[in-house]
């Protein structure tokens, strides 16, 4: 009798554990993730093979897929290796504060203390050489211009440059603390976005000036931080916070979105993709959401890979086309970067740098 009632009360168990996995799973959310995690139960990497290994010596500070090969900087150094793993070239440059850009023609390496610009190609060869002649803090390409942002007299500000270096705009803010800057695409207008630390409240300003310099609108957004801005479609630009997204077009809000985190987003030619928590959103630029997708796996990126999308995490990569899982590679190691190049895929641990294809 008493085996009996064992048996029972084991069974008793085992229903109500059932039960409760059955209501779980009546949300789509958690639908998903169970999908995603019966697919990731004894996931192989055996389809993808390693085609070279880059051994690094010291931290890579960062790392780019340029002109058929892959491009290292770190400890004042750039290095441009074949996809074979072999050297092809090394620049060491004698500066003690070094930044480097990658760009779309060519890849700006700067000494931040004295503002000195060098244009280099594919080759590491210096094209060009730009004395700005002060502090340099970052720069960006953007539609072919690059935007320095630079430090003068204490107050920060911006220079636009064009292709051939020449010094398109300069501006200087009279007060905050510059947090993004973006050029539009017709190359009339520009956004400097600021953090106002004056006040009691944490305050962050949306400035957009014409190229001659003139403020055109002021859009304060109060207590964020704002971390990204591009514009997008027909002069409007898209803000990213530490809670969410706006969309400022003509001196006005249009749409805004709130998000409780957003881990980072990529905007294409017809969307913004928006990796937040565990989810991917697809947006329009009209703020409605088109698509979204349910992740299983933790994702810090999103990028595009060859007319789709790339996600990492610390440990997965996920290749996405049209909202449908091409691939999915678990790291070996804690995944710092990846990039791709054609059919490769380029992955930055701490130690190396792999190379491997399907």
């Amino acid at each position: 009798m008493k085996v009996e009632k064992g048996k029972k009360k084991i069974l008793s168990i085992i229903i109500l554990v059932l039960i409760g996995i059955m209501l779980f799973f009546t949300r789509k959310d958690n639908q998903d993730k169970f999908v995603g995690f019966v697919q990731n139960i004894g996931i192989s990497n055996r389809e993808f093979k390693e085609v070279s290994t880059i051994t690094t010596e010291e931290d890579v500070e960062d790392f780019t897929f340029y002109d058929k090969g892959i491009i290292v900087c770190g400890n004042k150094k750039l290095i441009k290796f074949k996809m074979d793993g072999s050297k092809e070239w090394e620049r060491i440059f004698n500066v003690d504060d070094l930044g480097i850009t990658f760009g779309e023609s060519s890849i700006y390496v700067y000494d931040k203390a004295t503002g000195d610009i060098y244009f280099l190609n594919s080759k590491g060869e210096t094209i060009k050489r730009v004395h700005l002649k002060t502090k340099i803090n970052n720069m960006v390409e953007n539609f072919g211009n690059i935007i320095a942002h630079i430090e003068k007299s204490d107050m920060e500000g911006i220079i636009i440059l064009d292709q051939e270096g020449e010094i398109v705009e300069e501006k200087m803010v009279e007060r905050g603390n510059i947090l993004t800057y973006s050029l539009a695409k017709d190359d009339q207008i520009y956004a400097i976005s600021l953090l106002d630390l004056g006040g009691d409240e944490l305050n962050s300003q949306v400035k957009i000036f014409k190229l001659d310099g003139e403020l055109l609108f002021d859009i304060p957004i109060t207590d964020e931080i704002i971390v990204h801005s591009q514009f997008i479609d027909e002069g409007k630009l898209l803000v990213t916070s530490d809670k969410g997204l706006y969309c400022i077009y003509d001196g006005e809000i249009l749409w805004d979105k709130k998000f409780k985190s957003i881990n980072h987003i990529y905007i294409d030619e017809e969307k913004i993709n928006i990796l937040h928590g565990d989810r991917l959103e697809f947006m329009s630029f009209d703020g409605n959401i088109l698509n979204s997708r349910s992740l299983a796996e933790r994702y810090n990126k999103v990028n595009p890979y060859n007319k789709g999308l790339i996600l990492y995490g610390n440990e997965y990569i996920m290749g996405l086309k049209n909202n449908k899982e091409i691939f999915k590679y678990r790291g070996e190691g804690d995944i710092l970067k990846v990039d791709h190049g054609r059919d490769k895929l380029i992955i930055n641990y701490k130690d190396r740098i792999d190379i491997i294809s399907k």
